[in-house]
């Protein structure tokens, strides 16, 4: 006859501390809202940050799941529900929890040795450039904004680079954010069919920059701008059409197809010219590395096609560009051969964090007169290249050069030497996109646009480190 303590294992029991940390959470929620009289709003948010606090650093798997799947919504937690600015930094906290949590416990308590690779190496001395010029900023506050323009989501590369994980959690992952950017794709299609007119009577046509050319709409979804949408769905959009070469169930590659169009209308929708070129570049890159031709030519058609069901306003778009008509050519023009070429040439050893894009956000934030060290312009340059080798000097921006070179040649090993069918066209589909990213960021800022240029990013770059260890090992 089995005993008690033979039928319930001490395994089996589940662990108290959640509750309690729950428990005292709500207890703190409800007493300062009688206290402070919080709204539901407030109370909401505090249980949500709770959540996220405890997952980071007790579940750090299940943390990274919910950092990563939320972060498309938060240019509409910003600007419709109105989070405020310090609310919003929830996600940089989630960021620090992950990784100094993993460091703490994992390096420091359990000397563990830490991954490494060729990307490691430029990675390091990009770093250590990054701090030099962060102290020869005009301000610490400044730098610190310049800072968190160029390297926030960098710690997650190292976190996720060390993780211990399965060829299924990997799996799970990828295919996870491209549904989760499906749901932004839908709430895209309303947009659409709502109109820019329609969006301003539901109170929805709230953003962070420009929703609209000439009186069109340019659709955004849930996130900031149209040009934060519009990067990800090149980058989520080149995950799927790459992987309809692996040997994914055939449901799978349906879906994966039915989104990689869906996204590729929207992005023609989001109106954003040199997006339209680097999804160009992104599919070229794709089809050449796979050996794949008819996959270009098919989906050139396959954009070629919707140009010509789009409404007439996206055509005339397309063709006034690059021309005497286009105000925003000839504005950037001079930002792009005046201002910056001199800026960069004045400046080689660098003029400190802050001093160009992250400096306007600095002003706007805090109030405070940017210092831009008498740049041309004001600090304005309209490229990614440029604003580095304007605060990070020449040689700044070629150890960047150095490290995306690295990490391209990284993901592009991984798909030839993978066995792995579905790892072998997920960092091919990254690779291309890398390719794309670098290219593209000399005439924008991509690289900044939350979150594919950033956060998936350098999340995907340590997952990629992961594949590669893991088939290592097995």
């Amino acid at each position: 006859m089995r005993t008690i303590s033979a039928i319930r294992k001490p395994s089996s029991i589940v662990p108290i501390y959640p509750f309690i940390f729950f428990g005292f959470l709500l207890l703190m929620a409800v007493t300062l809202g009688h206290l402070i009289v919080f709204s539901l709003k407030d109370l909401l948010y505090i249980a949500c940050v709770g959540l996220a606090v405890y997952l980071c650093l007790f579940k750090r798997w299940a943390g990274l799941w919910l950092l990563f799947c939320t972060l498309p919504f938060y240019g509409f937690l910003r600007y419709v529900v109105e989070l405020t600015p310090l609310q919003i930094l929830a996600k940089e906290l989630m960021v620090v929890l992950l990784t100094s949590g993993w460091f703490l416990q994992e390096v420091m308590m359990k000397k563990k040795p830490l991954v490494t690779s060729s990307i490691h190496l430029p990675l390091r001395v990009f770093l250590y450039i990054l701090f030099v010029q962060l102290l020869r900023a005009p301000s610490p506050l400044q730098g610190t904004f310049g800072l968190r323009y160029i390297a926030t989501y960098v710690p997650i590369f190292y976190l996720v680079s060390n993780l211990t994980l399965s060829r299924e959690q990997i799996r799970k992952v990828i295919l996870a954010l491209i549904l989760v950017t499906m749901v932004t794709v839908i709430y895209g299609f309303f947009q659409v069919s709502a109109g820019l007119s329609g969006l301003r009577e539901l109170g929805l046509a709230k953003v962070g920059s420009n929703l609209s050319v000439r009186g069109v709409l340019r659709v955004f979804s849930t996130y900031a701008g149209p040009e934060y949408f519009g990067v990800n769905l090149i980058f989520q959009s080149a995950i799927a059409f790459s992987l309809l070469f692996s040997n994914l169930q055939r449901r799978w590659k349906i879906f994966l197809l039915l989104s990689g169009i869906m996204m590729s209308f929207l992005l023609i929708l989001t109106l954003a010219r040199v997006l339209w070129v680097m999804y160009l570049l992104v599919l070229s890159a794709l089809g050449l590395m796979a050996k794949k031709p008819r996959f270009v030519v098919a989906v050139t058609a396959l954009l070629l096609a919707m140009f010509l069901i789009t409404p007439s306003y996206v055509r005339e778009r397309a063709t006034t560009s690059f021309t005497t008509e286009d105000e925003s050519y000839k504005a950037r023009k001079i930002v792009y051969f005046q201002w910056a070429f001199i800026n960069v040439l004045e400046r080689v050893p660098g003029t400190g964090l802050g001093t160009t894009a992250a400096g306007v956000v600095y002003a706007e934030r805090t109030g405070h007169k940017m210092e831009a060290k008498g740049l041309l312009g004001g600090g304005a340059t309209e490229s990614w290249h440029t604003t580095l080798a304007i605060e990070m000097g020449l040689l700044g921006w070629v150890v960047y050069v150095w490290l995306v070179i690295q990490i391209i040649r990284y993901a592009y090993s991984v798909f030839r030497e993978s066995k792995d069918s579905f790892f072998r066209w997920s960092s091919l589909g990254f690779t291309a996109f890398t390719i794309g990213l670098f290219l593209a960021s000399f005439v924008c800022q991509a690289p900044a646009c939350f979150p594919a240029g950033d956060a998936y990013f350098w999340f995907f770059s340590g997952l990629m480190i992961r594949m590669k260890e893991l088939e290592a090992k097995e």
